[in-house]
């Protein structure tokens, strides 16, 4: 008898959604501001590859604030190209959907990290010393980055420039410590107000100017002073000096309650000291009878300067 035979051509039956897979890098990691990807394959209930497009995901991301939107390319084969740029450096929840269902697999996790360069517009820096300090002490900050998303860099290498100029200027260059932060302190001696500027290349960060104010250390008698005595004076009359109270740094002080002591060997001169409030003090002298005489200035035991 006759045979008679045909081919028997199958096709993929309609795509599912539990059946649909998707794969590429942009499922489970991204960089913020950089676009990444990843494919969806339509299949059907028996995983047989569609070969045709019109099959409509939802593509959506949740968990994060500003989530990114995302664009899905029907490539006519089967196969969607989806297309999205992240800018929150976080963990997201990526949904992808047909018909109101998850695709196998989905939702996914994309840990988003930060962009890779840092952000001069964004990077903050603070003081982690008082903004008021007494000379001879260190003014410190401390500087933190971030991308221009602002996301923080916990993996950045950066150098930043960090000017002080008051009464002193200091230039320095920072770079990331051992412990993973940009810190950098300045000792300052001279009173004053210092503006401190830093940068990023030739960018300032956006919290500089930082300002300190430097006020005068402790009162120190080696450097304090005090106008001479005249070579003679009349017996019977009284001689006021004026005493400058300096610090170690030679800063003038602008206020007294320095307990300094004026002293006499001899009883026949009495020698008085007056606090003028402003820094300086009012020593007198008055004798009525004639000789040589040493008048010694004192604070803590320790002599004034030329006493």
């Amino acid at each position: 008898s006759d045979v008679c035979s045909s081919d028997l051509a199958t096709v993929p039956a309609v795509a599912l959604a539990s059946t649909t897979v998707a794969s590429g890098p942009g499922l489970n990691a991204a960089v913020a501001g950089q676009p990444t990807e990843f494919v969806i394959d339509s299949m059907d209930q028996f995983g047989n590859q569609i070969t045709t497009g019109g099959d409509v995901f939802t593509v959506a991301f949740a968990g994060v604030t500003n989530p990114p939107q995302a664009s899905v390319v029907d490539q006519a084969d089967g196969t969607y190209r989806v297309t999205y740029t992240a800018t929150n450096a976080s963990s997201h929840e990526l949904s992808v959907m047909m018909s109101g269902q998850h695709i196998a697999s989905s939702p996914f996790t994309v840990q988003v990290a930060s962009n890779p360069t840092t952000s001069a517009g964004k990077c903050t820096a603070q003081l982690t010393s008082l903004d008021t300090i007494s000379a001879g002490t260190a003014a410190a900050l401390e500087i933190v980055t971030y991308d221009q998303f602002g996301n923080l860099r916990s993996d950045s290498a950066d150098t930043f420039s960090v000017e002080f100029v008051g009464a002193e200027t200091h230039s320095l260059s920072v770079t990331k410590n051992a412990d993973g932060k940009y810190v950098t302190s300045q000792v300052l001696e001279t009173v004053g107000i210092y503006s401190v500027t830093i940068k990023l290349g030739d960018s300032p960060i956006v919290s500089s100017p930082l300002q300190v104010q430097v006020l005068s250390a402790a009162v120190s008698a080696p450097h304090s002073n005090m106008e001479a005595l005249p070579a003679v004076f009349i017996a019977g009359s009284t001689h006021t000096m004026v005493l400058t109270s300096f610090d170690q740094y030679s800063n003038a002080l602008p206020d007294g309650e320095a307990n300094f002591a004026v002293s006499v060997a001899d009883a026949a001169v009495q020698a008085t000291i007056d606090d003028n409030v402003d820094g300086t003090y009012s020593v007198s002298v008055h004798t009525t009878q004639t000789g040589t005489y040493a008048v010694d200035v004192k604070l803590a035991g320790v002599a004034l300067a030329g006493s």
